[in-house]
Protein backbone atom coordinates (compact mmCIF):
# COMPACT_ATOMS: atom_id res chain seq x y z
CA UNK A 1 0.00 0.00 0.00
CA UNK A 2 0.94 3.20 -0.98
CA UNK A 3 1.53 6.41 1.33
CA UNK A 4 -1.53 8.15 -0.53
CA UNK A 5 -3.84 4.42 0.05
CA UNK A 6 -2.62 4.76 3.73
CA UNK A 7 -4.26 8.34 4.18
CA UNK A 8 -6.84 7.61 1.90
CA UNK A 9 -7.36 4.56 4.48
CA UNK A 10 -6.96 6.32 7.60
CA UNK A 11 -9.12 9.25 6.08
CA UNK A 12 -12.31 7.29 5.15
CA UNK A 13 -11.65 4.64 8.45
CA UNK A 14 -12.47 8.22 10.24
CA UNK A 15 -15.25 8.89 7.94
CA UNK A 16 -16.96 5.38 7.68
CA UNK A 17 -16.33 4.63 11.43
CA UNK A 18 -15.21 6.86 13.80
CA UNK A 19 -17.55 9.67 13.21
CA UNK A 20 -20.43 7.78 12.65
CA UNK A 21 -19.90 6.56 16.47
CA UNK A 22 -18.99 9.76 17.60
CA UNK A 23 -21.95 10.76 16.43
CA UNK A 24 -24.35 8.46 17.80
CA UNK A 25 -22.58 8.41 21.48
CA UNK A 26 -23.04 11.84 21.15
CA UNK A 27 -26.98 11.97 20.05
CA UNK A 28 -27.87 14.70 22.70
CA UNK A 29 -25.55 17.36 21.59
CA UNK A 30 -26.07 17.02 17.90
CA UNK A 31 -29.95 17.19 18.07
CA UNK A 32 -29.33 20.35 19.99
CA UNK A 33 -26.96 22.12 17.05
CA UNK A 34 -28.51 23.42 14.08
CA UNK A 35 -26.46 23.96 10.31
CA UNK A 36 -25.09 21.72 8.47
CA UNK A 37 -21.23 21.30 7.54
CA UNK A 38 -19.70 19.78 4.69
CA UNK A 39 -15.77 18.39 5.01
CA UNK A 40 -14.14 17.53 1.87
CA UNK A 41 -10.73 15.76 1.60
CA UNK A 42 -9.25 16.03 -1.95
CA UNK A 43 -8.39 12.52 -4.03
CA UNK A 44 -10.71 10.98 -1.05
CA UNK A 45 -13.91 11.78 -1.03
CA UNK A 46 -16.38 14.68 0.98
CA UNK A 47 -19.08 14.12 3.49
CA UNK A 48 -21.93 16.30 4.58
CA UNK A 49 -23.47 16.17 8.54
CA UNK A 50 -26.90 18.02 9.07
CA UNK A 51 -27.72 18.44 12.78
CA UNK A 52 -30.53 18.64 14.30
CA UNK A 53 -32.50 15.37 14.21
CA UNK A 54 -30.36 12.45 14.30
CA UNK A 55 -31.83 9.84 11.65
CA UNK A 56 -30.76 8.01 8.79
CA UNK A 57 -29.32 10.51 6.51
CA UNK A 58 -28.23 13.13 8.30
CA UNK A 59 -24.79 11.80 7.82
CA UNK A 60 -23.43 10.59 4.61
CA UNK A 61 -20.89 10.69 1.68
CA UNK A 62 -21.79 13.67 -0.35
CA UNK A 63 -20.50 16.94 -1.17
CA UNK A 64 -23.15 19.73 -0.27
CA UNK A 65 -21.63 23.53 -1.16
CA UNK A 66 -24.31 25.10 0.09
CA UNK A 67 -24.03 23.54 3.66
CA UNK A 68 -23.60 25.97 6.61
CA UNK A 69 -19.94 25.56 6.61
CA UNK A 70 -17.44 24.09 4.31
CA UNK A 71 -14.19 22.71 5.16
CA UNK A 72 -11.76 21.59 2.35
CA UNK A 73 -8.22 19.84 3.32
CA UNK A 74 -5.48 18.58 1.65
CA UNK A 75 -5.20 15.13 1.97
CA UNK A 76 -1.81 15.13 3.41
CA UNK A 77 -3.22 18.11 6.10
CA UNK A 78 -5.83 16.21 6.91
CA UNK A 79 -4.14 12.94 8.10
CA UNK A 80 -1.72 15.03 10.11
CA UNK A 81 -4.67 16.55 11.85
CA UNK A 82 -5.70 13.23 12.40
CA UNK A 83 -3.14 12.36 14.18
CA UNK A 84 -2.74 15.55 16.20
CA UNK A 85 0.03 16.70 14.64
CA UNK A 86 0.50 20.87 14.01
CA UNK A 87 -0.58 21.97 10.87
CA UNK A 88 1.42 24.65 9.01
CA UNK A 89 -0.60 28.01 7.99
CA UNK A 90 -0.81 27.05 4.06
CA UNK A 91 -2.14 23.25 5.52
CA UNK A 92 -4.99 24.47 7.75
CA UNK A 93 -8.79 23.71 5.94
CA UNK A 94 -9.61 26.28 3.91
CA UNK A 95 -13.08 26.88 5.49
CA UNK A 96 -16.69 28.80 4.14
CA UNK A 97 -19.39 29.47 6.34
CA UNK A 98 -20.03 28.98 10.30
CA UNK A 99 -16.81 28.06 11.76
CA UNK A 100 -18.54 27.01 15.22
CA UNK A 101 -19.91 24.00 13.43
CA UNK A 102 -16.57 23.00 13.01
CA UNK A 103 -15.71 23.37 17.01
CA UNK A 104 -18.80 21.30 18.09
CA UNK A 105 -18.20 18.73 15.55
CA UNK A 106 -14.95 18.84 17.19
CA UNK A 107 -15.83 18.96 20.52
CA UNK A 108 -18.38 15.80 20.00
CA UNK A 109 -15.31 13.75 18.18
CA UNK A 110 -13.26 14.59 21.40
CA UNK A 111 -15.32 13.26 23.91
CA UNK A 112 -16.30 10.17 22.02
CA UNK A 113 -13.17 9.23 21.51
CA UNK A 114 -11.75 10.11 24.56
CA UNK A 115 -9.09 12.11 22.65
CA UNK A 116 -7.75 8.83 20.92
CA UNK A 117 -7.53 11.03 17.99
CA UNK A 118 -5.56 13.70 18.95
CA UNK A 119 -7.31 16.01 17.36
CA UNK A 120 -7.53 19.33 18.93
CA UNK A 121 -10.46 20.98 19.57
CA UNK A 122 -9.27 24.59 19.99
Amino acid sequence: MTNTEDSRSITRTFFEDMLPVGLRDNKAMFELLRGSICVAVQDVGAWTLVFGKYEEGCYREELNESADCVMVWEQAAFEKALQGEELTEDENPKLYGDPSLVESLGRMMHSATRGQLGIRTS
